[in-house]
């Protein structure tokens, strides 16, 4: 009798936290600064684990005079999401912000001279970092779609100590909504 009480319970306490998040699993594309895959899944009913497998360039910003470091990047974030009630009328739009890490795989790296010569470097290297996330995500009510826009601004602990450390990531993300 027990088990059976333990079992039910267990049946509607998975259903009620279904009910209570927005979407469980989700997976689609995230384009911006770099372009990649992303995997969103609710961990609890506000919390989130979003994993980003991105692939990208570093020249985007022409002021780092470090034209062509081809990177592939693979991040971990917990984020935290908040409804919208009472600042818009949307009822499917929440923001999130949260805070994870990364690595980086760098080839055919442009180090520029430290001694701010025109001499130029090409290495392959290594990246571990933190990474922050702050952003807002709509739910279309009728379609298993999601639109979100964020910034992801990251700080690298490089295994070279000429690559660059600190970056600005941001970034449009359509998912598919899974369950």
């Amino acid at each position: 009798m027990f088990r059976k009480t333990l079992i039910l319970i267990l049946i509607i306490t998975l259903f009620y936290s279904v009910k209570a998040q927005t979407y469980l699993h989700a997976g689609g594309v995230r384009v911006g600064v770099d372009a990649g895959m992303s995997y969103k899944h609710f961990l609890f009913q506000f919390n989130a684990l979003e994993v980003l497998l991105q692939y990208g360039k570093d020249d985007f910003f022409p002021l780092k005079q470090m034209p062509g470091n081809n990177y592939t990047r693979l991040t971990a974030l917990y984020e935290i999401h908040n409804h919208t009630k009472g600042l818009s009328h949307a009822p499917g739009l929440h923001y999130y912000l949260g805070a994870g890490g990364h690595m980086a795989l760098y080839r055919n790296a442009n180090v520029v001279d430290p001694g701010g010569g025109s001499k130029k470097e090409y290495v392959n290297y290594m990246a571990f970092g933190i990474d922050m996330i702050l952003g807002v995500e709509y739910m279309w009510v009728d379609f298993p779609i999601t639109f979100g826009i964020d910034v992801k601004p990251y700080y690298s602990f490089t295994t070279n100590k000429l690559a660059p450390d600190n970056h600005f990531n941001a970034g449009i993300t359509i998912r598919h909504i899974i369950h």
